[in-house]
Order: structure tokens, then sequence, then C-alpha cells
């Protein structure tokens, strides 16, 4: 039965007996890439087990591999991140398999999610997870190449609300993490020490989905301080005495956006006009390689036919291929280049 244009669109909902740690991924394509199937899916999360599927029906120049996750919501991450997700020129199919579980699996399974609606209904039994400085959740946290473009920086004194700090702050905040709204940024800030730190608090534990708002919101803290003599006041960093003017806005969108384009080389009367016109043409990646083709419609799983482990594209093959790079020592080698 075909669906009114005016009904909403349909939205499948997993309970927790049709999820699982278990996983079907079709669509792969066959070209012995289970390894590097493995590894994407193993970033996020321990796998215990992952192999083909020989007797399982698929589609021609395709494989269907199993794998086993360590954790339920390992698998869930990997399922809701990695399902048509673009492999090698295919889009994956990946499906939870619950027949696959043992009676101890559907049992530690099911235990753990009463322990989660638990945890979620009653959370001030949970204990409280208190960040105290957001150096400490590691390094990746740490902001230390701002871009160019980031050149207004705002003061915030002591009288400014958490609620106005940042679009990560409500976001976080209707899920329930934070604590109470009304609070200020100076409950926040701890000023002891030689430049102070920041003291968040949180609710409950987060969920695999609300990591990367966290990290983004104290991503965004990250390197802010409180001064209580200061009032709020917007400052333009591109210039010495922090106010705007559009021709140093100008500077700093010509030099952040600004591509050099070797034409005099191409160009040169002394190469052969076809070499010019591939040259011109690699470097505005417009060479008909298999990526290419894909984008033009093409069906075809997309391998780099020298090194049979990338995709094709005019970078890989002009520069990164491992046979390429053989070919270019071998040139420099000839005309004494290191």
């Amino acid at each position: 039965m075909t669906q009114n244009r005016d009904e909403p669109p349909a939205v499948r909902v997993y309970t927790i007996c049709d999820e699982s740690r278990y996983l079907i991924v079709r669509n792969v394509p066959a070209l012995g890439c289970g390894d590097d199937l493995l590894n994407l899916f193993a970033s996020y999360g321990d796998i215990e087990e992952c192999k083909p599927m020989d007797a399982e029906d698929c589609e021609p120049f395709t494989d269907v591999y199993w794998i086993k996750f360590r954790l339920v919501s390992n698998a869930r991450f990997a399922k809701r991140k990695l399902d048509e997700f673009v492999f090698l020129g295919n889009r994956l199919k990946v499906e939870y398999a619950p027949h696959f579980e043992s009676l101890s699996d559907t049992k530690e399974k099911l235990e753990g999610r009463r322990k989660e609606v638990l945890s979620r209904l009653n959370p001030g039994r949970s204990k409280m997870p208190t960040v105290h400085n957001p150096d400490a959740l590691g390094e990746p946290l740490l902001v230390k190449n701002p871009s160019q473009t980031n050149c207004i920086s705002k003061q915030m004194s002591f009288n400014q609300r958490i609620s106005g700090e940042s679009d990560h702050v409500s976001r976080i905040k209707d899920s329930s993490i934070t604590t109470v709204s009304s609070n200020q940024v100076a409950d926040y800030w701890d000023p002891m020490g030689e430049e102070g730190g920041w003291t968040p608090h949180f609710l409950r534990p987060f969920n695999d989905w609300e990591v990367e708002e966290v990290e983004r919101l104290l991503s965004s803290i990250q390197g802010k301080r409180l001064d209580a003599d200061v009032g709020d006041r917007m400052v333009w960093k591109e210039t010495k005495n922090e106010i705007f003017t559009v021709k140093s806005l100008y500077k700093s969108l010509v030099h952040s956006c600004a591509v050099l384009f070797l034409c005099n080389i191409i160009w040169s009367p002394y190469v052969p006009i076809k070499v010019s016109f591939f040259a011109w043409k690699a470097s505005w990646e417009k060479v008909l390689t298999q990526d290419q083709l894909k984008r033009r419609g093409w069906i075809l799983a997309n391998r780099c036919c020298l090194c049979c482990v990338e995709e094709e594209t005019i970078n890989h093959i002009l520069v990164h291929c491992s046979k390429a790079k053989i070919l270019w020592d071998l040139v420099f080698s000839l005309f004494g280049v290191n």
C-alpha cells in the first residue's frame, strides 16, 4: 500500500530485541578486502570475530560478512555510522543479526538494557561525573591551530548566563546532561592557579551519540578565561588595535582562500601541448579516473589498477600510489634529486 503524501515519513525503530552485537554486512566488493572491512568496523569498538558468509545469497561480485562485536553499544554505533557507507565504491548494507545470539547473549543484552533504563529513571542514584579541567579529557580536545577565519573572540564577564554561551550548551542542555540552566558561567569557572580552569558538571554518563557534542562544547571553551573586572565586548583579532576594518577582513579572506596554480610551468613552450593539457586536467582533478566515472553514474568497484589497494583517484595514481612512488624515486635518482 502506497503512503499518502500528507502522512509523515515512516521511521523504523529498533527495540532491544532487534538490536544485537552480531552484524551482517552486505554489498561488500568481492576484492578480498576482509582486512580493510575489519579495520573499518574495529574503529567503532572491539570486534571478537569477523568472517565471510559464503553460503549467504548476495549480489554478483559482492560478498557478505558476519561481524561479532564485544558490546551491543559498539555494534549499534557502527551500524548507525556505516549503514549506507561507501566502501571501495559500494554502499554497505549493515543489518542486525539477533538470530545468531545464544541464550547467554540475549540475557546479557536484556540485563544491560534494564540497568540503562533504571539509570535514566533514577538519575540521582548514579554517581555524578565531574570534569575539573577540559585538559583532562585528552589531547584531541586541545585546539592548537585555530582557523584564520575564526577572527572574532568574545571576552566574557562573570554575569553572563550559561544558556547564552554557545549552541552546544543549549543542545546538550536539552538532553538533560547539564545541571540547572539558571546557573551562571562563574559557577563553572575555577579561578585557582595561574590561569584558572573550567569545571563543568554533568548529571549522568554520556551516550555514544552525545560524546561528539560534548567534545565540541569543551573544545569551544578551551583556552577561554573569565575576567571579573572586564565586561563583555567583541574583539577583532586580525588587527593590532582589535578594531574591525574591511581591509583586514579582505586580507584574511585572500590569504585563506588563495590557491597557487603553476600556470607558467604547465603552459610552457618547451612542454609538448598534450602533456600540458594532461597536467592542466590533472591539476584540476578532471582526468577520467574511476572516481570521476562513478560521479558520472558508472557502477563499478573503485580500485587502483596499479597497487590494487586504494581507490583510484588522480592524486593517488600520480603521487600516493606505491608503484608511482617507485617511478618517482627512479626519476629523481636519474636527475640527482634527493
